[in-house]
């Protein structure tokens, strides 16, 4: 209660309640932005800004379990098998929700990661980096298999290039297989599909040839990703400015 007669809905509830309105794919990607440690921001440049995560995938299921008990794994919460802490941005939610979301909704059922995983330095490693720590964004820490996504526009500067270089070496003597995705492969269907079937070979599983339906259910799902969101887009004349 804010006030007087004056409430607001706790995230948990809030999502509980939107995910009767919404695809199972849309949910998961508000949930995972509400997990995440950044929002929606149209008026930022990157299109998102940095905040604390509003809640967490444990307090979700939690609260889940309480709300439809006994029937907390009903199609109103089937959302919580794919909604994963500590997304750090729009793309990591896509990148996470394009590999690991099942064929029926679009995705090619790659095992859940961690996201923004801290990979701990010896401190001969910190000496030689200047870093106690590296983070990895997504991890598959059983397989040893880490991802980073590649944006364009934070990767021009010859200094970042340089931080990226040396990250990415010192995760790989550390015996971590690093795969880049770069905006391209994940924007273009095609080429995002030779990046999933890099990604299984590195984690040992075997991709099946994907059925007539779910090739549809893959334009679908990135047609929530990158095209629909919650709050309709306005635009600067709608804005009036």
């Amino acid at each position: 209660m804010l006030d007087e007669g004056i409430y607001v809905a706790s995230p948990e509830l809030c999502l509980m309640q939107l995910a009767r309105k919404y695809t199972t794919a849309q949910t998961v990607k508000l949930a995972m932005e509400m997990c995440g440690s950044y929002a929606i921001d149209v008026f930022d440049e990157d299109g998102f800004g940095k905040r604390m995560p509003l809640t967490n995938a444990q307090r979700l299921k939690a609260y889940a379990a309480r709300l439809y008990s006994p029937n907390s794994n009903g199609k109103g919460v089937q959302f919580l098998k794919w909604t994963m802490d500590n997304a750090a941005s729009p793309r990591e939610t896509a990148l996470c929700m394009l590999l690991c979301m099942p064929p029926r909704f679009g995705g090619y059922g790659i095992p859940l990661p961690q996201l923004n995983k801290r990979i701990e330095l010896s401190l001969k490693e910190q000496l030689a980096v200047g870093k106690r720590y590296f983070d990895c964004d997504l991890y598959w820490q059983g397989k040893r298999v880490g991802m980073e996504y590649d944006s364009a526009r934070f990767h021009t500067e010859m200094e970042k290039q340089e931080q990226d270089a040396v990250r990415r070496n010192m995760l790989q003597h550390k015996n971590i297989r690093m795969i880049t995705a770069t905006r391209l492969q994940v924007n273009q269907e095609g080429a995002f599909d030779e990046l999933a079937h890099q990604v299984a070979r590195a984690l040992g599983k075997r991709m099946p040839t994907p059925k007539h339906e779910h090739i549809a259910q893959r334009r679908a799902l990135r047609d929530t990703l990158f095209n629909w969101d919650i709050f309709p887009r306005v635009n600067n004349e709608e804005q009036g400015e």
